[in-house]
């Protein structure tokens, strides 16, 4: 007589057990696998570590986290445009100053330097420093309301952020999100 015949267990137990899986089912109808820090809540099992390392799904989203890279936030993308702007309009004052003035009969190694020294003073050095500042204040507002933040850039993001998409259970469990109420100019749809 078999072990689940004698504890009462359903001959679903014992099918599950000899299921051979396609490599592709999802993770939430994967029946007969444990995961790292899975929790027995009662009986007892018996299990056979088939991969470890990288080769684990913890492994295989660890490798997706750091294909992913580090992508710029909106303010960092607003603050490369705007100094790339600048660059451009001091390049061209630069270029004009240093013209009229050797135009004018001054030496070209004089305007060289008077078109040099323009360039680096129109380069905003505290740009960096304001932005800094500003995010700090940001976060400072977080750390308030209780909300703690471990990259000031995600201050910013979180501040820009238009949609926001939680889930209590669903997402991970059955590999689907559903909108169960919509909120548009304070009003619920």
């Amino acid at each position: 007589m078999s072990e689940a015949a004698l504890t009462g267990e359903s001959d679903a137990v014992d099918k599950d057990a000899e299921a051979v899986l396609d490599p592709d089912t999802p993770l939430a109808e994967r029946r007969t696998m444990v995961y790292l820090a899975t929790t027995t809540l009662a009986g007892s099992g018996l299990a056979v570590v088939t991969a470890t390392g990288l080769a684990t799904e913890l492994g295989r989203i660890g490798q997706l986290v750091a294909l992913a890279g580090t992508r710029a936030t909106p303010l960092e993308r607003q603050v490369e445009a705007l100094g790339r702007r600048l660059i451009g309009l001091a390049l061209a004052v630069c270029g004009v100053v240093g013209l009229a003035g050797i135009l004018h009969g001054q030496p070209i190694g004089l305007m060289l330097e008077t078109a040099i020294s323009l360039a680096v003073a129109a380069i905003p050095e505290g740009l960096p420093a304001i932005t800094t500042v500003a995010l700090a204040a940001g976060l400072w507002r977080l750390a308030r309301s209780g909300a703690l933040v471990r990259r000031l850039p995600a201050v910013e993001t979180l501040g820009s952020t238009t949609v926001i998409c939680s889930d209590k259970t669903g997402t991970m469990t059955e590999n689907r999100m559903t909108v169960m109420r919509l909120v548009a100019d304070g009003r619920a749809g």
